[in-house]
């Protein structure tokens, strides 16, 4: 009995983080089309962390592609 309740408690121990990391049913993806952050670009008042941001051509699309901040912008 007790080697049955160890076999149980190991299979639940070995799922259990699989479960926990599945995404929650109500996330929103985010938008990370090239129209949004280059938007976002223009209107940075602040440092940035790097000179170039990588976005999606479209919804669609799954490939990203490298774009700047605009000439001006100070950068680490």
């Amino acid at each position: 009995m007790i080697i049955q309740a160890l076999r149980t408690f190991a299979v639940v121990a070995v799922f259990l983080p699989i479960v926990n990391c599945a995404p929650e049913g109500n996330a929103t993806m985010e938008d990370r089309t090239c129209a949004k952050r280059d938007a976002d670009a223009k209107q940075v008042t602040g440092t940035v962390e790097s000179c170039n941001y990588y976005c999606q051509p479209g919804e669609e699309y799954s490939n990203y592609i490298e774009h700047y901040y605009p000439d001006g912008t100070p950068c680490k």
